[in-house]
């Protein structure tokens, strides 16, 4: 079976590959500004692979309240596909045990991934479309 690290690559790599098919708010200009999806996309599928693991979509904002990021956590290590887009990192993150932009970014929400899937197809695509897409992203990964 393939570790967290080896999944999140793969998403990562599906991501920058098909960023421009993958019909998506933001999608266009992968990574910047499409935090939200990836980390939807990624939780949802760490939640259905590994069960019992415990995988959490966080939402940070910036101290000055203009910017918002989205990371995916599980059991405690971080994975953010998108870190990259800001200057300070040169990388996504691959099951760190603390953000790289902690001293930027404050936690405001953790949801768990079955939740912030669902919120998320409500909120910009609507269920139907977001399993076909989810279909689309998680045949190009396994």
């Amino acid at each position: 079976m393939k570790s967290l690290n080896d999944i999140a690559k793969q998403f990562r790599d599906v991501f920058e590959a098909e960023h421009t098919n993958i019909k998506l708010p933001f999608f266009d200009d992968f990574p910047d500004n499409c935090c939200e999806g990836a980390s939807c996309f990624l939780a949802f599928y760490f939640m259905a692979k590994f069960p019992k693991k415990d995988v959490f979509v966080i939402h940070g904002k910036s101290s000055d309240g203009y910017e918002n990021h989205y990371w995916v956590e599980v059991d405690g290590l971080i994975y953010d596909l998108t870190a990259d887009q800001f200057d300070e990192v040169d990388k996504p993150i691959f099951g760190a045990k603390s953000h790289l932009m902690s001293s930027w970014f404050s936690v405001t929400s953790s949801q768990f991934a079955s939740c912030f899937f669902s919120d998320y197809a409500d909120k910009f695509v609507g269920f139907k479309k977001q399993s076909r897409i989810y279909s689309q992203v998680i045949g190009l990964v396994v």
